[in-house]
């Protein structure tokens, strides 16, 4: 797996989950019609790496991602 904490240049810890590592995860845990939840969603790596892993091994994995907006406080005029 190499160096866990960058994929992509971006460090881990401030910006996007590693893809490998993610596709690695579900496949040592789903079977291949399980559906994958993330509500944490982000910018959907998730879902990048189950289409990858479904690619590969022939699966039918189906994916709900949530991701909420961001709260803001409004101030007043």
């Amino acid at each position: 797996m190499g160096n866990v904490s960058k994929e992509g240049e971006v460090s881990f810890n401030n910006g996007k989950k590693p893809i490998r590592l993610i596709k690695q995860l579900i496949g040592f845990v789903t079977d291949n019609d399980d559906i994958i939840l993330d509500f944490f969603s982000g910018s959907a790596t998730t879902a990048h790496a189950t289409l990858q892993l479904n690619s590969e091994d022939g699966g039918n994995r189906k994916f709900i991602m949530v991701q909420l907006p961001a709260q803001y406080r409004c101030k007043a005029d």
